[in-house]
Formats: C-alpha cells, structure tokens, sequence
C-alpha cells in the first residue's frame, strides 16, 4: 500500500455554457479527498455544490471571476457525480480528482487565489504561510 498523499483518479474536461456544472467521476473509494476546480468565463458565484450522497462541499475559493475550487474531504465511497451551480450561466474548464492518504479534516488549509487579466501572475511561498499539518495536499491550478 503506498505511503502519503497518492493520486487516485483526475479528469479535466470543458462544458457549454450553463449555470449548473455536472462532473462526472469514477465512483469514489471512502475517506480520500475529492476536488474540484473550475476555470469560468463569467463573473459567477457559487451557490451551491451537491454529489449524488449528499455529502457536505467546502469552497475553498472562488477567486474573483475565474477561478473556482471545491472539495470534499473524508469522502463516502461511490460518489459518482458532483454538481456546481452558479449565479449565472458561463462556459467553464474544470478537473476533478480524488487523491488517497490526505488529511482526513482541513487537508487545504491554506488557500491563495490570484486572477489578473494582464497575463502575469507572481506567487511566492509566503503567500500561503507554513502548512499547519501532516498529509495535507499542495498544487497550483492555473487558467489562461
């Protein structure tokens, strides 16, 4: 059995424009982290995030009008749909993926989210300041 964080499963795909965004996934195996992040168009807000059990969603941002991420930590098993519905109607890029051996509470505990239109983005380490715990999950998700 591998050891630390360990990618179970990642699917990115683009979808028409439409309020409600439908993510289709393998069926998820329990206690690992599911996510969501989404690329938009549009100047939208999350109203809601739902999957097919019900589970409670975590927006973890929705950095100004482009970019969004949800997740779900400690995940049922079986889940097979997510669905995001915004304000407003927006084509959008997303990836979900459900990663194994993360943090079972809080594992994105420190979030950082920058758009700009110019093109140019700077990022530092100490933009997001030290993880606070063991098998918590770091990426970077870009759009453009």
């Amino acid at each position: 059995m591998p050891i630390g964080v360990n990618p179970v499963q990642v699917i990115a795909n683009a979808s028409a424009s439409s309020a409600a965004k439908v993510v289709t996934i393998a069926a998820s195996a329990a206690g690992n982290l599911l996510r969501v992040g989404l690329s938009s168009d549009g100047n939208a807000t999350i109203l809601s995030v739902t999957d097919n059990l019900g589970q409670t969603w975590v927006v973890a941002s929705a950095g100004g009008q482009k970019l969004h991420e949800v997740y779900c930590p400690n995940t049922l098993a079986n889940v097979t749909t997510i669905t995001i519905t915004f304000t407003v109607a927006q084509l959008s890029i997303w990836f979900a993926s459900e990663d194994s051996g993360v943090a079972l509470t809080n594992p994105l505990d420190k979030i950082v989210a920058q758009t700009t239109q110019s093109g140019v983005t700077t990022w530092t380490t100490s933009s997001t300041g030290v993880l606070a715990q063991a098998a918590e999950l770091g990426y970077a998700y870009a759009y453009s």
